[in-house]
């Protein structure tokens, strides 16, 4: 995939493991519309047992809000904000990529 002129970002949507089963899109949806305009939020599930898998998507309509979600300063930010609004399952095993 090619890099967007004038972003970094090769991507327009962004991974976040760790998550807690409880945490429903709509809360991601909330949290991530500060950083831009989000077009959808996938949250897979367990075939088996229909149970969140405990990671999902947060997908963009622009390369930019990626950028700014996985920035190093903000990043730290991100991950603390989410950790505290109790979405992580445990703050070492949360992880968030683009």
């Amino acid at each position: 995939m090619k890099t967007q002129p004038g972003t970094g970002s090769k991507t327009k949507r962004v991974f976040i493991g760790g998550l807690k089963t409880t945490t429903t899109s709509d809360t991601l949806l909330e949290y991530f519309s500060q950083f831009g305009h989000v077009e959808f939020v996938d949250l897979p599930e367990d075939k088996g047992s229909q149970r969140r898998r405990g990671f999902g998507y947060v997908a963009f309509d622009d390369y930019d809000p990626v950028d700014k979600v996985t920035s190093k300063l903000l990043l730290v930010d991100v991950v603390y904000e989410l950790y505290n609004a109790d979405m992580f399952t445990d703050s070492r095993e949360c992880s968030l990529f683009r």
